[in-house]
């Protein structure tokens, strides 16, 4: 640990690295194993740069042996700012290191977050973070080390005095994020060289940069490596590094090149920026492919990770069921419950401070799969971030709390963002509609196509949901706008405790929705299944009559010529005209008729019809036609104007049976069928006839 003059300390990662001098038997490592690491710009695991102020970085801690035991994730100060100057408003060193103890507090605080791992001595006794000194990597032999003085070899550190720095014509620490690397021991004696890892426009000519830093390394020799760390001087390839080739400028590489603060937790399987579309029906390889295009590596390892541990099972239901929506609205309004809770914990848990909550610092942990579930069915979201410095608005009287706000945009990125349709212009309708001063807009409000359910999907284009379900969608709409419409209204009241509530119900219903299939439709026709074609019942009826011709007992049929050789009849038969005699219908009538025979049974001409009435919505009803005629298990008769709503009857008769008044040749006795019965034929023969055919009469057997 280095003892600093300004009364601020900084501390060594070296101790704690895997694979340096003296190392502890679980380090940590930063790199990844494989060899073809050398070849790239930086070996380490780059997961997410987009943040201003942090970038993501995977790792792990591993035996000396190299055998991993845990992956973890490090939340790590940048050494170059993306932020804009802002005279207004400022933001300077001071601001960030603010920032980072406020997030040291805040993860202290959370009881039940064991992720966060601390390593000895990064903090003080008052729990105040002490940042890492600036620490190299030599890509070629594996080693770190911390960057020394090119004069006389002892560690450079942060220079954080002002008055030194405005004497020297550079900014001062505390006014402005400009950083700077020098000597102390130098600086006593009157040689005051600064370093920057990038030069800028209005720097002046003194400074030196990466490059003229790793370069100058040429100037240490044995003698003036006062800790005996520094791997170059005692390093074979130290002439084809520092001679002509320069080729120390490729293979030392910083993993920070100011000192840096550090969070260490428990690693996480992907960002929410890729977890969203995952469940709403993006491909790995889709995403992969967009990630490669934004040069975003880090984020592929992270997908690649998942599908290598077998968590590419995503979905209960695939992508043409449609369940499929109901199945990603509850886990996106799980994904949004879990988030919450964080943001607005229940009394006692510390939550997070009026912070910046957005959607690109939110990471998603997938256990491993257990094989009962999808596994985009188990997860656990967290933030992964500092407590930001207050903005001058901040300062200001605000109409309610921000945390409200970000929760709200947040909701409805998560609904509606997807590949048609981007966050901007989400957050144009969202000022519009959410402009309303008088409760909750009307649901006629959502009618835009921004807010449509086929949002949901990561390509909603084609997509269709059932309007039985718009309710449920309706509702997770008007639980994102209850947060904003408090966010931006003064003076509303809102409870964590019954929004939550409100949510979980909401999650209830569309999870037994799911589950319990489709919805059954009310105003929907009966559809009745004819896959049976005509064809195939020709081929039927001309099997029995064949099998009757062989044993001589039956004619062939008297055909209409409008049939062509085809005999069609289905026959609808009320309770009350099971007794009666069975009468032709008129021409324009149609007869549906399902008929069960046997080998002796006849049906010949009826008599001249009596009045009928029509028959819709029936039900069938099976009755069964006895040698002593027909039972019906309904026996009241339906009465004319009871017609419409009589039940159909399947009509089954048995050996030398047929209905009451049908007149034949072999219309004997039911005993003279049993005849047949003796020859081998003791099973009834089944026709199912086609109601198709609206011109068939009623046409009897000859023998």
């Amino acid at each position: 640990m280095n003892a600093r003059t300004d009364g601020i300390r900084e501390i060594s990662l070296l101790p704690f690295l895997s694979g340096v001098k003296n190392s502890p038997p679980v380090g940590l490592s930063l790199t990844s194993v494989d060899p073809s690491d050398t070849d790239r710009s930086t070996p380490f695991n780059i997961l997410h740069d987009s943040d201003p102020l942090t970038s993501v970085v995977a790792a792990s801690f591993v035996t000396d042996s190299g055998c991993e035991l845990k992956r973890v994730f490090l939340l790590l100060q940048k050494d170059r700012y993306d932020i804009e100057r802002d005279e207004l408003w400022p933001l300077t060193n001071r601001d960030i290191d603010d920032a980072w103890r406020h997030a040291f507090s805040h993860h202290a605080d959370e009881g039940d977050d064991a992720s966060r791992i601390l390593l000895s001595g990064q903090t003080d006794d008052n729990g105040i973070p002490n940042p890492f000194s600036s620490l190299f990597f030599c890509k070629t032999r594996r080693l770190f080390f911390h960057p020394p003085c090119p004069l006389c070899g002892h560690p450079l550190t942060l220079c954080k005095n002002d008055d030194l720095l405005l004497s020297s014509g550079l900014r001062p620490y505390s006014g402005s994020t400009k950083r700077y690397l020098h000597c102390v021991s130098c600086s006593t004696q009157g040689a005051n060289e600064f370093y920057v890892r990038e030069l800028g426009n209005d720097d002046p000519e003194t400074l030196h940069d990466q490059s003229a830093l790793i370069n100058n390394f040429r100037q240490l020799r044995e003698g003036s490596d006062p800790a005996g760390d520094f791997p170059c001087i005692r390093c074979p390839d130290h002439d084809k590094c520092y001679g002509d080739s320069r080729a120390a400028q490729a293979r030392i590489v910083p993993f920070s090149f100011y000192p840096f603060y550090l969070l260490i937790f428990d690693s996480m399987s992907l960002p929410a920026l890729d977890f969203l579309p995952l469940i709403s029906g993006a491909s790995f390889d889709e995403l992969k492919s967009a990630l490669s295009a934004k040069g975003e590596p880090g984020r592929i390892s992270c997908l690649e990770n998942i599908q290598r541990d077998g968590l590419s099972g995503i979905t209960l239901f695939p992508a043409h069921d449609e369940r499929y929506f109901l199945e990603a609205l509850f886990l996106k309004l799980s994904f949004l419950g879990d988030l919450l809770r964080q943001i607005f914990p229940q009394p006692g848990i510390t939550g997070h401070p009026e912070m910046e909550l957005t959607i690109d610092r939110i990471w998603v942990r997938l256990p491993g799969q257990s094989g009962l579930l999808p596994s985009f069915w188990n997860f656990r979201t967290k933030f992964l971030d500092i407590v930001r410095p207050p903005g001058i608005s901040q300062f200001f009287p605000k109409p309610a709390s921000s945390n409200l706000l970000q929760a709200g945009l947040l909701w409805f990125y998560a609904l509606l963002v997807n590949k048609r349709q981007d966050s901007r212009d989400l957050m144009l309708s969202l000022k519009e509609t959410a402009s309303f001063k008088d409760g909750l807009p009307a649901v006629e409000s959502l009618s835009s196509p921004v807010y449509a359910p086929e949002q949901i999907f990561w390509n909603p284009e084609g997509k269709q949901v059932d309007r039985h379900w718009l309710p449920l969608w309706e509702q997770s709409l008007m639980l994102g706008f209850t947060l904003l419409q408090t966010a931006i209204h003064p003076g509303r009241q809102w409870s964590p405790g019954s929004f939550f509530t409100e949510l979980e119900n909401l999650r209830t219903e569309v999870r037994v929705a799911m589950l319990r299939g489709s919805p059954v439709r009310e105003d929907a026709p009966v559809r009745v299944d004819q896959s049976v074609g005509d064809e195939n019942i020709h081929k039927i009826l001309k099997g029995i009559i064949g099998k009757w011709r062989q044993r001589g007992v039956t004619e062939t049929p008297v055909e209409s010529p409008e049939e062509d050789n085809e005999m069609m009849e289905t026959i609808i038969l009320t309770p009350a005209e099971i007794a009666a005699p069975v009468y032709p219908l008129s021409e324009d009538e149609e007869w549906t008729e399902t008929v069960v025979l046997s080998s002796r049974v006849v049906i010949t001409e009826p008599p001249p019809s009596s009045p009928r009435y029509p028959v819709s919505d029936a039900e069938l009803e099976t009755v069964v036609l006895s040698a002593g005629g027909a039972k019906a298990e309904q026996s009241t008769a339906a009465l004319p104007d009871e017609r419409e709503d009589a039940m159909m009857e399947t009509v089954i008769m048995t050996p030398g049976t047929r209905p009451e008044g049908a007149e034949g040749a072999d219309a004997g006795p039911a005993g003279e069928g049993m005849e047949d019965s003796e020859n081998g034929d003791d099973l009834p023969d089944t026709v199912i006839l086609n109601p198709q055919k609206p011109k068939v009469k009623a046409k009897g057997w000859k023998d």
